[in-house]
């Protein structure tokens, strides 16, 4: 199941070409009949070191289910394998084991185990994410609080069986550095998970990082308050294909070849309330793909991009407008230095303010730019001071 930019992403069904961007999201193959050739992806699950290479294998051919040498997660024990098929059954599979594929993409998820009996023994967020891989229970709330600096690696929530789960994320006293052990992204919230950033952390990335911090899958939820910082990163803070709900901190100075802020598609939904999206490259918001952005408050500004500095509404994306301010974009090579509505995108503005931004002074549309075959409906908000126009339609062709 292939995540966005080669990897491999669970439970998708769907599969999206994209003149931008690509995502192929096929769910585990259904047992037990055997179908085509097979792509087997190993998600460590935090686990760092020597990472499992995807294995390729020819139909009816079998693989022997590789071990976790060179593997490490805090003080866990690496115990197998399980993958969840598309029928809903969990398979566990151990080190050693002969499987034959049933065809398609494989996301198998390492095991790890932990010797404690409760969360608060527990000591490193590493190993406390470990204890609730194992133990959380569903429609429970887990509050995780940090108290050091901590590096970790790439950590999927995803709990088979088990839904509603809500994990907190807080530091205590001052602020808490989250960075990642290995170039990747930090967190993936799958479905029936809830990640609150709550306050005093900031997650960190790595320029050389093209991957996403954040990224929300379907029906998997974060939530992001006050005192909160994304930053840092080669690629977009946060990557919605699930839902983001932005009440407060900041998403800023990341860089990405679109979305340096926040991307959102394949049906995602944002909703940002308060906040700051600021100095990201390549737009602080990218809609594209079906995804939706609500925009009710909090500032998306200082932000560049080749167009569409603010904001940029792409293929089929949808941005409604209804407070907050977009201000002091820029779009240096081409239009929309504040909004720019590009192919099927579809605008409307309702209240807010969209101001002093800017083109390079050539191209059009430094407020906003509205392309052919867009959809704009404004009923209220204020679009003033921009450079070198407010609104710019092109001419129908």
């Amino acid at each position: 199941m292939k995540k966005n930019s080669g990897e491999h992403m669970p439970h998708a069904i769907t599969a999206v070409v994209f003149v931008v961007f690509i995502v192929l999201g096929l769910a585990c193959a259904t047992r037990p009949s055997v179908g085509g050739s097979s792509e087997l992806y190993f998600d460590t699950c935090g686990g760092i070191g020597k990472i499992v290479a995807t294995q390729y294998v020819k139909r009816g051919e079998s693989i022997t289910i590789p071990g976790g040498e060179g593997l490490s997660l805090g003080g866990a024990t690496f115990t197998g394998w399980y993958c969840i098929y598309s029928d809903g059954e969990v398979a566990t599979y151990n080190a050693g084991e002969s499987f034959t594929p049933p065809g398609g993409y494989i996301d198998f998820y390492a095991k790890w185990e932990l010797d404690a009996d409760d969360l608060n023994s527990v000591t490193g967020l590493a190993n406390k994410l470990v204890w609730l891989q194992n133990n959380a229970k569903s429609g429970n709330d887990y509050t995780i609080e940090l108290s050091d600096n901590e590096s970790i690696g790439n950590h999927t929530l995803i709990y088979p069986g088990r839904n509603n789960i809500t994990i907190t994320l807080k530091g205590i006293d001052s602020n808490r550095i989250i960075s990642s052990a290995i170039n990747d992204r930090l967190f993936y919230v799958t479905t029936g998970v809830k990640l609150v950033l709550d306050k005093n952390i900031t997650l960190k990335g790595h320029i050389n990082n093209k991957k996403e911090l954040v990224y929300t899958w379907k029906n998997g939820i974060l939530q992001m308050n006050d005192g909160f910082t994304i930053t840092g990163n080669g690629g977009p803070g946060v990557l919605v294909h699930g839902t983001f709900e932005m009440n407060g901190g900041t998403i800023s100075g990341n860089k990405a070849n679109f979305g340096g802020g926040v991307s959102v598609g394949a049906g995602g939904i944002f909703s940002m309330k308060g906040g700051i999206i600021s100095g990201n490259n390549c737009s602080g918001v990218f809609i594209w793909n079906d995804g939706t952005f609500v925009m009710s408050g909090g500032n998306i500004m200082d932000n560049t991009a080749s167009e569409g500095g603010g904001v940029t509404v792409y293929y089929d994306g949808t941005f409604n407008m209804k407070g907050g301010t977009i201000s002091g974009n820029k779009a240096t090579n081409g239009e929309g230095g504040g909004v720019i509505v590009m192919e099927r995108g579809t605008f409307t503005m309702n209240q807010g303010i969209i101001s002093r931004n800017t083109t390079n002074g050539i191209k059009r549309g430094g407020g906003i730019y509205l392309g052919n075959n867009t959809i704009f409906r404004r009923t209220g908000g204020t679009v003033s001071g921009n450079v070198p126009d407010d609104i710019y339609q092109l001419p129908s062709q």
